[in-house]
């Protein structure tokens, strides 16, 4: 089943465009980046479906800690992979979740 990425979301009251790059990523972004200032994301599609889930939730966690928290206090990478993990895992296991939270 091929599943479309959506175009943008919502994140904080702002429209961020979310893409799939034709390019390849750079080595330290191989699977997505998220710039809060330009309200851009992006998320490579050249991997699985669920990487490509996890990556969209990881790229929106650090868009939200950007869009609230002064640079020193954003989420670390090693939180927004922890967090965006579980949260990947909850949300694909437990669809009853997410359809309470519409």
């Amino acid at each position: 089943m091929t599943k479309k990425l959506p175009e943008t979301v919502r994140v904080m009251g702002f429209t961020v465009a979310v893409s799939s790059p034709n390019e390849v990523l750079d080595a330290g972004s191989s699977f997505g980046s998220s710039n809060w200032d330009k309200q851009t994301m992006r998320i490579a599609t050249d991997q699985t479906l669920e990487r490509q889930q996890n990556s969209l939730i990881h790229e929106l966690l650090h868009t939200a800690s950007s869009s609230v928290l002064e640079l020193s206090e954003q989420l670390t990478e090693r939180q927004v992979k922890g967090v965006g993990v579980v949260l990947h895992q909850i949300f694909r296991d437990n669809p009853a979740v997410l359809e309470f939270l519409r």
